[in-house]
């Protein structure tokens, strides 16, 4: 541990197998992710990464509006484009569980709470565009399958960039292990 940084563990985990801290270095912040690897991921990298999933997820949302929009009308086009973005903010955050591993491991859906908030946020997008109460108060409309699948397939857009990148965060990592293993001064020995 770091004298003056303040360590969060992540759920689950004690805090000596993992947890983040920012730490200070002059005018650049430096998040600190004390896992496997011990490595420092620069907080301009994590806002980079931040402000592509967020063009992403607005042009997705756009261009399914656009396309509602000539096809079915302005009813139509706008509850596509809330479904488009619920649904790319609800895979980015199942995406953001974990910074490497798959969303697609056997972790992913452990936390009970996690599970429950998914399951409700996805329950209410859906309810969003059944109810009437819904129609009247959102001015949503009943989307038809190929809608729904439209809005479905442009928003896993992110889970595919998502998932590149921590492949990407998972093999640099590697790459820096047998860089320090292949490190050794000369002479030294192991057991």
């Amino acid at each position: 541990m770091t004298p003056g940084v303040t360590h969060t563990p992540r759920p689950g985990r004690p805090p000596a197998a993992g947890g983040l801290a920012w730490h200070t270095l002059g005018a650049d912040q430096v998040l600190y992710s004390e896992g496997v690897d011990g490595g420092a991921v620069s907080a301009r990298a994590l806002i980079a990464w931040l402000a592509f999933v967020g063009l992403l997820m607005a042009i997705g949302t756009l261009s399914v509006i656009s396309w509602a929009g000539q096809a079915h009308g302005l009813a139509v086009a706008r509850t596509t484009g809330m479904v488009t973005f619920a649904l790319f903010t609800l895979f980015f955050s199942i995406e953001s569980k974990d910074e490497r591993d798959s969303a697609f491991s056997l972790g992913t859906f452990s936390d009970r709470t996690f599970r429950i908030t998914t399951s409700g946020s996805f329950l209410l997008l859906v309810l969003s565009t059944v109810l009437g109460i819904f129609h009247t108060v959102l001015k949503t409309v009943t989307l038809g399958v190929v809608q729904w699948l439209i809005c479905t397939a442009v928003a896993l857009s992110v889970v595919v960039v998502a998932e590149i990148r921590k492949a990407v965060l998972r093999r640099r990592t590697a790459a820096t292990a047998v860089q320090s293993a292949g490190a050794r001064p000369t002479g030294a020995t192991t057991l």
